[in-house]
């Protein structure tokens, strides 16, 4: 029969002060703020759009397809941006 033997080394120095449930429990309180954060949804529409152009990629069957795609691609996020930053420089004005 296979067994494992577990040993676990507990430093001299650890301060089992810092994982009480109390300590615990505040961090949480203090933290519980930065999940409201929009670079998630920033994230997860980046990976979705990457998805997009890596399916339209691997269904190129030429190379001047897989180029044109390519292309096609980086000039509609250029003009994406482009179309934000001028979104963004006319809430500057208003504001």
């Amino acid at each position: 029969m296979l067994s494992r033997k577990i040993k676990i080394k507990w430093w001299k120095k650890f301060n089992n002060k810092l994982v009480c449930k109390h300590r615990i429990q505040e961090w949480i309180k203090h933290n519980a703020g930065s999940k409201d954060n929009p670079a998630p949804k920033q994230d997860a529409l980046f990976l979705a759009e990457k998805q997009q152009l890596m399916i339209a990629l691997t269904s190129t069957t030429s190379k001047k397809e897989f180029e044109r795609t390519l292309q096609k691609a980086t000039s509609s996020k250029a003009s994406n941006k482009a179309s934000t930053d001028d979104e963004s420089s006319n809430e500057d004005k208003y504001y």
